[in-house]
């Protein structure tokens, strides 16, 4: 996703693959300060966001029930113990998966048809990180700064999203675990990364 204007607020951040634009919510501006490459999108945690919404392109049931999720981000005040969002899958309160950083660990959580499961692992550094997110059908798999992390059977089969989920960066849903740093180069797949991708 690369956005359209610099230093402009609610920019539209377009999809390289031409299916899915996203949009830039709040003061969610995108400029070349302290980015990774070129361009990144900075959030400050009062309800800055991107929002990738529903789309065909994103069915998981169509797509053997796989998503692959590839992103940087630089956490502002990454050993804070109010968690912030970087990454979520949510269709409902009752459907949803996330990742967020509560004390420099990652934590993810799910409740797939009303049933959850979580996992906190994962080490974060201080400055840029890079996190690989593979889900294949109920098995979640997340790697950190190109390192396997674990692997975790969730509660249920990924495709139970529907393919009327949002992609939200920055939030779980709109107000809840913002955000504050910088996201760049996030990447949305409709199959399992292997390892050596």
């Amino acid at each position: 996703f690369d956005a359209d204007l610099e230093n402009t607020k609610t920019t539209t951040h377009y999809d390289f693959t031409g299916n899915n634009d996203g949009a830039g919510f709040d003061d969610a501006v995108v400029n070349e300060t302290d980015c990774l490459y070129g361009d990144c999108l900075h959030l400050d945690a009062l309800n800055d966001y991107l929002d990738i919404p529903p789309s065909a392109s994103l069915n998981t049931a169509k797509d053997g029930n796989n998503i692959s999720i590839s992103m940087w981000f630089k956490s502002a005040h990454l050993a804070q113990v109010d968690s912030q969002t970087f990454i979520a899958l949510f269709e409902g309160f009752d459907e949803r998966v996330y990742m967020r950083i509560l004390s420099s660990t990652v934590y993810l959580y799910g409740k797939i048809d009303n049933v959850a499961f979580s996992r906190f692992q994962g080490s974060l550094s201080s400055g840029w990180n890079h996190i690989a997110w593979v889900i294949s059908g109920d098995n979640h798999t997340l790697y950190i700064d190109n390192s396997y992390i674990y692997s975790i059977i969730g509660s249920k089969n990924i495709s139970n999203l529907d393919d009327d989920f949002h992609i939200y960066s920055g939030v779980y849903t709109p107000a809840f675990f913002d955000f504050n740093g910088t996201i760049d180069e996030i990447r949305v797949f409709d199959i399992p990364l292997s390892d050596s991708q």
